[in-house]
Order: C-alpha cells, then sequence, then structure tokens
C-alpha cells in the first residue's frame, strides 16, 4: 500500500465482477452503472472522464478490435447482456433497422395505408422517405378536379 492509498484494480477485473452469466437465455448481465437505456458502463484503467460501454468492452476483450464505424447490435435484444456470443458487429443502419424504432417499423411496411404495395414500380423515394406513386397520382387528380371546379365557380 503506498501513500495514496490501494493500488487500483485493473478494468478487466472490475468487468469480470460486475458480470452474471446466469441470466436468461444464456445472457451475462451487466450488474453495474447502467445508462438510462440500461447499457452497461464501466470507468477505463485510470479513471479517465469518459466511460467505457460494457458490451463493447465484453465484446472486444473477446473478438478484438471494434471497427470505430460499426456497431454491435444485441441479437438477444437485452441491453444489459454481455454476452459476445450474443453481439453482432454490423452497420448503424442494419442495427436501427433490427430494432423496435420508427425507422424499423416503418422500413417492415411492405404496402402503403390505403393497401398498394411498395414495390420498384410503385414507390417513390424522396427526402428519405417512400411515397406510393398510385396514391401520389391520385391526389394529384383530385387537386386538377378541385382547380377546375374553382375555376368553374368563378365563370
Amino acid at each position: 500500500m503506498g501513500l495514496r492509498g490501494p493500488k487500483p484494480r485493473p478494468v478487466v477485473d472490475r468487468f469480470w465482477a460486475k458480470v452474471d452469466k446466469n441470466g436468461p437465455n444464456g445472457c451475462w448481465l451487466w450488474m453495474g452503472s447502467r445508462t438510462s437505456n440500461g447499457y452497461g458502463r464501466i470507468k477505463p484503467e485510470g479513471g479517465g472522464s469518459t466511460n467505457l460501454v460494457a458490451h463493447r468492452f465484453s465484446f472486444s476483450l473477446v473478438h478484438g478490435e471494434i471497427p470505430p464505424e460499426m456497431d454491435l447490435d444485441h441479437l438477444c435484444r437485452n441491453p444489459p447482456c454481455v454476452n459476445p456470443d450474443h453481439l453482432e458487429v454490423v452497420t448503424t443502419q442494419m442495427n436501427l433497422l433490427r430494432g423496435i424504432g420508427f425507422p424499423a417499423v416503418h422500413a417492415r411496411k411492405t404496402h402503403c395505408p390505403q393497401g398498394h404495395p411498395y414495390d420498384l414500380l410503385n414507390t417513390r423515394i424522396a427526402r428519405g422517405r417512400r411515397y406510393c406513386r398510385i396514391c401520389d397520382k391520385l391526389a394529384h387528380r383530385r387537386k386538377y378536379q378541385q382547380a377546375l371546379m374553382t375555376l368553374r365557380e368563378d365563370k
């Protein structure tokens, strides 16, 4: 023991001390500090100001470095899980589309609200959104008819 107290434990030792390998469905549950979304976090070696994300740390311990532009997808859909076998390296877009948020829900839709298919012929993409060509055509036709009616009434 030095003048400043006991030597800090290595981050790997602190990490494993907070992992419960007896979670449901083979999940290894993080028992330490978590974000508001349920993802584990741990202080890095030397205390640094930025916390490490527990599941990324676990994956990198077993499988090596994660490319910086890539995400890890929890295949088990359990945010506190740090089991590296439950994690897959994917793009941010793939991770979003596999989830349950708005992008994923809308991407899984195969038909417009009126029941027309979103397919190669009937889908127009503008400003990152899909539009039904049939519905667009019907809407333009209605506006044209309304404009004609207004012109006839004005005479």
